[in-house]
């Protein structure tokens, strides 16, 4: 099992590439857990792990190597730290996962805007799968809002 984070500082020229130990990856497991299966992150984005602003950062690569299957989480932030997008797919070598993007606008009410877009491996299109309004509160999300929920279909 690894965790493989790469990230890029807005003002190097070149990736940093680092490895997270597993134990400082994941939250504490309860007795008879494992973090193959239930291993829950300790921190909901990349740049925690990192100790970088987002506004410093352009983007973030997260991949987890025989951790609830292999993922890579990508996160590109926006230049004024105001939002990002991420991307995820499982198992990046096996064309048959889906993939998730998940756009993220910062407002300055306090608020925080999800868009997330969805599709199977047999799909070329992508789907509006919902969208959240979040309070940012302590940095924390708290309150949610289901502003859409959609589901598109070719039928």
């Amino acid at each position: 099992m690894q965790v493989l984070v790469r990230y890029k500082v807005r003002t190097d020229d070149s990736p940093i590439e680092t490895e997270i130990p597993i134990e400082e990856y994941f939250d504490p497991l309860d007795v008879g857990e494992t973090y193959p299966e239930h291993g829950d992150p300790k921190h909901r984005f990349t740049h925690e792990y990192v100790g970088i602003a987002p506004s410093d950062l352009e983007w973030t690569e997260c991949t987890r190597i025989g951790v609830m299957g292999n993922t890579t989480l990508r996160i590109d932030y926006f230049q004024d730290g105001g939002g990002w997008m991420s991307y995820l797919r499982g198992n990046h070598t096996d064309t048959t996962q889906p993939e998730l993007i998940v756009l993220t606008l910062r407002l300055q009410c306090s608020r925080e805007i999800n868009l997330r877009l969805w599709r199977s491996s047999q799909q070329q299109v992508w789907e509006l799968q919902h969208a959240f309004e979040y309070l940012i509160s302590n940095g924390m999300s708290t309150e949610e809002t289901n502003l859409l929920r959609l589901t598109l279909s070719d039928d």
